[in-house]
């Protein structure tokens, strides 16, 4: 996996192509999420997907929309 601009890199997964970072506090270019951010991503919207799934298999209602909000940035501290 070739850095495509210092310290961010393309990662390909079933033909589809996601592109990691660093903010500038850690030496990046801020032009894409931390390897961190897309693990918390991925596990939220995992996590999303099989709750929507479960509530529209159990027959009560249609589940249109299943959404985690990020509450705070470490920068932000």
């Amino acid at each position: 996996m070739p850095p495509v601009a210092d310290v961010a890199f393309e990662v390909q997964v079933r033909g589809h192509v996601l592109t990691v970072g660093q903010p500038r506090t850690d030496g990046g270019r801020d032009t894409a999420p931390r390897p961190v951010e897309l693990f918390i991503a991925s596990v939220a919207s995992c996590t999303a997907h099989h709750a929507g799934r479960v509530v529209d298999g159990a027959g009560r209602h249609a589940c249109s929309h299943v959404g985690v909000h990020h509450l705070r940035d470490r920068a932000a501290r």
